[in-house]
């Protein structure tokens, strides 16, 4: 039987090893790191937060899926005809049921913003996932609030009261659908084998095309009831200021 006390002249290692010595002497020398299980916790702990909003926005979404039906096909006019946006905002029925599916979809626009990083300052880069969504809640709300105040400073002297609610309001219908568009599309797209930047890009354009169809309605109505120098105005106060600070934020901070 081989003998396998440690004597003065065997040389003693400390910490890693060569594979070829790891088991020399009949022992495993290998150094021990202690599993550092927070990270599961706190990983653990960040997919319950967003995975119990996407329960809450699930039956929320079954809740009002009727209103949803009801008036959906007036929302989806309103990309092709200016005239639409009229007719919703003159039905009270429809219009209460765009508002209500408008406030619906900003949780679910909150998850898809977080789920693909598409608002990514610095600041955000560096939190949690669930600081993430957190944090896309209350820049969407400090959003809405600029937009709320840009309306409360423009008034309606140059406009017919009902075209300028109209056009205003136009927003949550675009916001809606746009939400309505990205989530199908993220759906389809996780069928496939694209990469996650792909899939996040194609996001984006969608988003951006349908900001860029807004205001082309926006400025369909404006000039319809007002001149052209007023719709400028009326365009920049209502939508190039508060997305313009909302872009500039995100390269900024």
């Amino acid at each position: 039987m081989q003998d396998s006390t440690v004597t003065a002249t065997d040389t003693i290692h400390y910490g890693p090893v060569p594979v070829s010595q790891a088991f020399s002497g009949g022992a495993l020398m290998m150094e021990q790191s202690p599993v550092d299980s927070s990270q599961e916790d706190n990983h653990d702990g960040d997919s319950v937060v967003t995975d119990v909003v996407a329960v809450i926005c699930i039956l929320a979404i079954l809740f009002t899926l009727k209103k949803m039906v009801n008036v959906l096909p007036s929302m989806l006019s309103c990309l092709f005809r200016w005239k639409e946006a009229l007719d919703l905002e003159y039905n009270v029925k429809l219009g209460r049921d765009r508002n209500i599916i408008f406030l619906v979809m900003i949780l679910p626009a909150c998850l898809l913003a977080t789920r693909y990083s598409l608002y990514a300052p610095d600041f955000i880069s560096t939190m949690d996932i669930s600081g993430k969504f957190f944090s896309y809640v209350g820049i969407l709300i400090g959003y809405l609030l600029v937009r709320a105040a840009a309306d409360f400073a423009t008034g309606t002297r140059k406009i017919d009261k009902r075209a300028y609610s109209a056009a205003k309001m136009l927003f949550l219908t675009f916001f809606s659908l746009g939400t309505l568009f990205c989530i199908v599309t993220a759906g389809l797209l996780s069928f496939t084998e694209l990469p996650y930047e792909t899939v996040r890009s194609v996001i984006l354009y969608i988003s951006g095309a349908l900001y860029l169809l807004l205001i082309f309605r926006k400025a369909q109505i404006f000039s319809h009831y007002c001149s052209v120098l007023s719709t400028i105005l009326y365009l920049c106060s209502l939508e190039i200021v508060p997305t313009g600070l909302l872009v500039a934020s995100a390269m900024i901070l």
